[in-house]
């Protein structure tokens, strides 16, 4: 069970990063898999694309306080989450005749306790989780499909409790309307079968509308809205949308707080077809599904909905350094740095960067 666990991780690191793990139309999953019905690896994989839905809609923004000239640059940035208790467990479902004890008696140690033909939460563990429970059982007829109701077990987590992100590398391309639009791609294949990735996220500055702040003040407030879409052929489709409001203060030697809400959703299928090379190992399975090897179909979905963030920044020159730390389904940090590499346009922020620059240099040579 613990080199399976490992083997399921790693493929699902694989499907995530680079694409499919067999040429041909559909995902194939290895002879392990088939100890889940699709309900089950649903549930076992959900945290795993919580963080990956939390790493997909971290860093959108790092300031408020966009300018009024055209500038286009480059923003890299890690996260990593860390793993609530509530996310190691699920309730797993159990054979459909487990608890009709003319059929099958079953007996589980939970809690310190046996539970004969116990039919209530089949608390199991998730892909972070620790210890599975087997469900024994005596079946009390010997003729099919009665007979198939055996003993089972479930697949252990790997006990994790810090999970790392996806890296995220964006472009950047700042408006002269105060907007800041970011773009991030991705297409990595195995065999000609590509898994293709990218996303699109877009700020705009609103209190220069209201004329909320003094400009000495430099505070700003912005809205910001993200898509991404990530899919490999006949296999994994799923998109994340992302929509929240943010504010910010910079103070003249560089620094910068900001703080934001944000709401977003995960959607999507993982489709695969299973192993059939040793299909009378399961012939005998309590799970019909997994007797009849039908191919397993899995909505991704996250546990997260909300994030509530603050952070800082430090600007020196063209470079920025930038990290936030947000409260949300799995809590998540998140550090990046970003680069500049052109600014241009008839601006008053331009100019006044530039008569800042020159100030500095005249103080220097003094």
């Amino acid at each position: 069970m613990r080199r399976f666990t490992i083997l399921c991780f790693s493929f699902l690191l694989t499907v995530m990063v680079s694409g499919s793990i067999y040429a041909g139309d559909k995902i194939e999953f290895s002879n392990e898999f088939n100890l889940f019905t699709s309900k089950n690896l649903e549930g076992y994989i959900k945290p795993f694309f919580t963080s990956i839905e939390e790493s997909i809609n971290s860093n959108l923004f790092s300031t408020a306080y966009y300018k009024d000239y055209w500038s286009v640059g480059l923003d890299i940035s890690v996260s990593g989450m860390f793993i609530p208790n509530s996310q190691m467990f699920f309730n797993a479902e159990r054979p459909e005749e487990f608890g009709n004890s003319k059929i099958v008696r079953t007996a589980e140690r939970r809690g310190g306790n046996t539970l004969i033909d116990y039919i209530k939460n089949n608390e199991q563990p998730t892909i972070y989780g620790g210890r599975s429970t087997a469900i024994y059982a005596a079946r009390q007829n010997p003729w099919f499909p009665d007979s198939t109701n055996k003993t089972i077990g479930y697949v252990e987590g790997n006990d994790i409790s810090f999970m790392s992100g996806l890296p995220t590398m964006q472009l950047t391309v700042g408006l002269p309307s105060r907007t800041q639009i970011r773009f991030k791609f991705l297409s990595i294949g195995v065999s000609g079968e590509p898994l293709v990735y990218w996303g699109i996220s877009a700020s705009q500055r609103l209190d220069q509308f209201f004329q909320t702040f003094l400009p000495e003040e430099r505070m700003a407030y912005a809205v910001h809205i993200a898509y991404a879409h990530a899919s490999r052929d006949e296999g994994i489709n799923f998109s994340s949308f992302a929509i929240g409001g943010h504010f910010s203060k910079t103070w003249d030697f560089g620094l910068t707080f900001y703080t934001g809400l944000q709401f977003e959703t995960l959607s999507g299928k993982l489709e695969a077809v299973r192993d059939k090379s040793n299909a009378d190992d399961y012939t005998n399975s309590p799970y019909k599904e997994i007797r009849n090897l039908e191919d397993l179909n899995v909505d991704i979905s996250s546990f997260n909905t909300f994030r509530l963030l603050g952070g800082i920044s430090y600007k020196i020159g063209s470079i920025e350094l930038h990290a936030d730390a947000a409260w949300a389904s799995q809590p998540i940090l998140t550090a990046g740095i970003s680069f500049s590499f052109a600014k241009w346009g008839n601006s008053k922020d331009l100019e006044k960067e530039r008569q800042m620059k020159k100030r500095k240099k005249i103080g220097k040579a003094k």
